[in-house]
């Protein structure tokens, strides 16, 4: 006979299953060793009728599961969120796109949900590496080449202007003007002023198609970090991802510093500047530990190393935040002769309040987080490609009678390039792999 008890145990696990869910696959997610991750004994079963028996590959394959579902879900509801206002503004306004503009504007749509359609597939086929490889990269390749390529045509071309007349044109210029808190002086010819609308309406939309491919450029650095870095404490036995780290952070670095000049021109405050400065040097860590980062190391011989560089990265990082907040918090604007906080909680002295900011920046933080999880997913599974490319080329070259000429060549190209002899660096990763070599 079945106890009460056991009744309201079975309907306790049944409850608490979503949240299991969801802890489980955010643990995933987040997590900087991959080769820590729990597998369910549903995913075992399943990875061995695949012939999957390898622990690290089945590490790899379940990490990746749960990160291309959150990416789904958030790419997900970014998707939903900028076609839901497309759509609001043209049955508020069935007359303002021309019909190349309707055709674009659903073409767009379609475009955005490229990322959560191709990582929720991806998701539900997880354990077929092959193909849900090939299928990211189509997804983000549709997601970003289609607005991209929609930006070549002009945003005029885009609306229907048969039937304005010219003081309805000239009425429009104005309330541009005024939106923008930019009072309209230019007094157009009649024959010029439907080009020079045009010619407005085009630089506006160049404005804004910036503001809404920012999301995709800023994630895809971070996205590349945040893979390499995993893969590196992964599989620290590879050079590839270390390599691929030292190389790109002073790249970000470079071009986040002329955004962080280009700001400090427009708003002249150095503790907005300092916080931009400690967030773009961040990723010189990696370059500054190239040399943790470049060696073959053993499974178990990185581990502190790599904590190491992870926490001093991310406390460069939090760093930067936390001045940002400090300047939001401290910033003074002068409006009439009178000073207002930029950020504070009453009404009456402050510009914006906090939770505006946070019910603001959330759609753009989501959108953010989900295409830099997908671009994770998508250099990760790349990245490894290439280094069992290399493996089994370099494996096989290295029993061939040209692998000898080739060591003796670089052998003496080391010493005139000021490389380490080969000696030298053989006995640097005896002693980090605390092993002897024959």
């Amino acid at each position: 006979m079945i106890s009460l008890y056991s009744i309201a145990v079975a309907l306790l696990s049944w409850l608490l299953a979503p949240l299991r869910f969801v802890i489980l696959h955010l643990r995933r997610t987040w997590t900087w060793n991959l080769r820590t991750l729990p597998i369910s004994a549903r995913e075992q079963r399943r990875l061995a009728a695949l012939g999957i028996d390898d622990e690290t590959t089945r590490q790899y394959l379940v990490w990746r599961k749960s990160t291309l579902l959150l990416a789904g879900i958030a790419t997900s509801y970014s998707a939903a969120s900028h076609t839901q206002t497309g759509f609001d503004l043209l049955d508020e306004l069935p007359d303002l796109y021309s019909p190349l503009g309707r055709v674009l504007l659903v073409v767009y749509d379609l475009a955005l949900f490229a990322l959560p359609i191709s990582a929720l597939v991806s998701y539900f086929l997880w354990a077929r590496l092959k193909f849900t490889r090939l299928l990211l990269v189509a997804g983000w390749a549709t997601s970003f080449l289609v607005p991209v390529l929609m930006t070549l045509i002009p945003a005029h071309e885009m609306f229907n202007w048969e039937g304005l007349t010219l003081q309805v044109q000239h009425k429009t210029l104005e309330a541009i003007g005024e939106a923008l808190e930019l009072p309209v002086t230019i007094q157009p010819h009649p024959v010029q002023l439907p080009r020079f609308l045009f010619q407005t309406f085009d630089l506006l939309f160049a404005v804004f198609n910036a503001a809404l491919l920012l999301p995709t450029v800023l994630s895809i650095i971070p996205g590349m970090f945040r893979a390499c870095i995993r893969l590196k404490i992964w599989l620290p036995e590879s050079v590839l991802p270390g390599w691929s780290l030292v190389t790109a952070s002073p790249l970000y670095c470079l071009g986040f510093l002329i955004l962080v000049v280009n700001l400090h021109q427009i708003v002249a405050n150095w503790l907005l500047l300092a916080s931009a400065l400690v967030f773009a040097m961040a990723p010189l860590v990696y370059t500054a530990c190239a040399p943790v980062l470049l060696k073959p190391l053993a499974r178990d011989a990185g581990g502190r190393q790599y904590r190491l560089v992870r926490a001093a990265y991310s406390a460069l990082g939090w760093l930067g935040v936390l001045l940002f907040v400090i300047y939001l918090c401290t910033r003074e604007i002068t409006i009439g002769g009178q000073v207002f906080w930029l950020i504070g909680f009453d009404v009456l002295t402050s510009l914006v309040r906090p939770w505006d900011i946070i019910l603001q920046l959330l759609p753009f933080w989501v959108e953010y987080m989900g295409r830099a999880l997908f671009i994770t997913v998508m250099v990760a599974d790349l990245i490894l490609r290439m280094h069992c490319s290399v493996w089994a080329y370099w494996k096989t070259f290295a029993n061939t009678a040209a692998a000898g000429e080739y060591d003796e060549m670089m052998g003496k190209m080391s010493g005139v390039v000021g490389a380490p002899p080969a000696q030298s660096v053989g006995e640097e990763l005896i002693r980090e792999n605390g092993e002897t070599l024959e």
